[in-house]
């Protein structure tokens, strides 16, 4: 029975089965039988185990637990003997009080939403030690709250906020308010063993974007060198570095620059990670002007990338010789079937550059509302499109024979 209606003074009384151990030799196999075979209860700030003068009593999971015959037989096939650890006597119930304190973050977000018809908070990014939320208008009255519980639950957390706004579309910076805890977004996290380190509230990082930064490696040949256009402090920079590849980065964002600098020296990537802080068509246009040679280009800038694709459209001289692969993420909406929504990014960028491409993959990486997806599209760039239209008119001129005077009066 519920003493209280609000989730940080919840109290509940339950009959929890219990069994009774005398043997300390016994012990330790039973409970690694009761966890393997999930019969032990497992509740937040609660010990299963508990001794009681010479006796140990352990807490079973009332969900699982079917009745004392059927966990007798459980553990004497673990202990393999003829004759059961535990008899029928041993198994009882008891009143266990439950309190805020046990419940998960799951059962108390529920215990705060569920009697206001809200549905639960499950997705938020955990970014170190911040935890990421947005919420829709509807659980704002609740913020408060719903900072506390996250900050209660998850024990790594110190900082929990929630987004105002949109993203910013030069800097990718985002408003936030801290709904718990510390207003620390100083960030220090490890990512498939790589360090880094920025302020949260300055630059752009995605979490949920761990699995794509290693994704795209797969493209890349031994001695290929790579061109960074939306670097950002360097998810993709980095594990591209960590695997001897010659990365050119860059960021506009001159917070992300810093970040990008000192996550490059952290990891000892200082002498394969060149960093610049310029807009994403000069930067290209540097190197190209440069003669700095570029085998792969990424363009994680999912809601303009598209748009800088014209950066490439008669960008390069002939004697570059191969043209470099693109892989450009962006944001599609689509009616039911997420195809139609690859299809619409082959269409932008075929816009863009204004000319057809033949797309290597057309990833889909993740849903971002409902009928949105974030989409990579991986194309290598058509000579017809990225070779200097100058040079090609020089050719042009050139094949033209330009008749003789000989020739002209011989036709008159």
């Amino acid at each position: 029975t519920m003493s209280s209606t609000s989730v940080f003074d919840y109290s509940a009384t339950q009959e929890i089965p219990t069994l009774t151990i005398g043997d300390k030799l016994l012990l330790p196999k039973v409970m690694k039988t009761l966890k393997t075979k999930k019969l032990l209860l497992k509740t937040t700030a609660l010990k299963p185990i508990k001794q009681q003068g010479d006796n140990f009593e352990i807490l079973l999971d009332p969900s699982t637990f079917e009745n004392a015959e059927h966990c007798i037989k459980v553990l004497k096939e673990a202990v393999q003997n003829n004759e059961a650890p535990v008899s029928e006597e041993d198994f009882s119930t008891k009143p266990i009080l439950f309190t805020y304190e046990n419940l998960s973050l799951h059962e108390a977000l529920t215990h705060l939403l569920e009697p206001h018809g809200l549905h639960l908070v499950t997705s938020y990014e955990h970014v170190g030690h911040i935890v990421h939320l947005n919420l829709p208008d509807t659980h704002l009255p609740y913020k408060a709250d719903i900072g506390r519980i996250f900050l209660d639950k998850l024990k790594s957390v110190k900082t929990v906020v929630n987004k105002l706004g949109n993203i910013d579309s030069v800097f990718r910076e985002f408003k936030m308010e801290v709904l718990a805890g510390t207003n620390d977004f100083f960030v220090k996290l490890k990512e498939h063993g790589l360090h880094f380190q920025f302020d949260y509230s300055k630059v752009y990082w995605n979490s949920r974007l761990g699995t794509e930064h290693r994704r795209v490696l797969k493209y890349f040949n031994k001695r290929e060198v790579i061109c960074d256009m939306f670097a950002g402090v360097g998810p993709f920079a980095m594990p591209a570095a960590s695997k001897n590849f010659e990365v050119y980065a860059n960021d506009l964002n001159p917070n992300s620059y810093k970040y990008l600098c000192e996550n490059a020296k952290k990891n000892r990537f200082e002498h394969n990670i060149h960093s610049f802080n310029l807009d994403g068509r000069e930067f290209v246009r540097k190197l190209v002007r440069e003669g700095i040679h570029f085998d792969h280009v990424l363009m994680n800038l999912p809601a303009s990338a598209v748009e800088f694709l014209d950066v490439f459209k008669n960008l390069f001289p002939k004697e570059w010789g191969k043209l470099p692969t693109i892989h450009c993420y962006t944001f599609e909406y689509f009616s039911e079937d997420p195809n139609e929504g690859a299809l619409k990014a082959q269409a932008s960028a075929e816009k863009i550059l204004g000319g057809k491409i033949e797309p290597l993959e057309i990833h889909d990486v993740r849903d971002v509302a409902p009928n949105k997806h974030m989409y990579c599209i991986s194309f290598p760039l058509p000579t017809e499109i990225g070779h200097s239209r100058k040079r090609k008119l020089d050719e042009d001129v050139a094949s033209i024979e330009i008749p003789t005077k000989k020739t002209k009066c011989d036709e008159e």
